[in-house]
């Protein structure tokens, strides 16, 4: 099934995530769960099945997101909870935005 794995930012912090739908559809979800504004930095198109084993938490997840997870897993707000997709807004997750997301759904 496609989807897309999407990277949203909230002040210093990126959302590494993925869904089904538009991309401003899950904004408009997360934005509702939050009080700061959030703007979509970029994605990436996937059509691998989305049987990935977890690298956060135990749902079954796409495997672009899984290896997303654990590439950056260092930079991950854990405080938040065990789980979190959020992550610090590194130079170096930055930089892989930049030269590997799209930036226009």
């Amino acid at each position: 099934m496609s989807h897309k794995v999407y990277f949203i930012e909230c002040k210093q912090y990126i959302k590494i995530g993925f869904t089904t739908n538009t991309l401003k559809s899950r904004l408009s979800v997360i934005q509702a769960h939050n009080p700061f504004k959030l703007r979509i930095l970029g994605f990436i198109s996937c059509d691998c099945n989305r049987k990935a084993p977890p690298t956060l938490g135990n749902r079954l997840t796409c495997k672009k997101e899984a290896e997303l997870h654990a590439k950056f897993l260092s930079n991950q707000i854990q405080h938040l909870h065990p789980e979190s997709e959020w992550f610090e807004g590194t130079k170096k997750l930055r930089k892989y935005i930049d030269e590997n997301a799209d930036k226009h759904e």
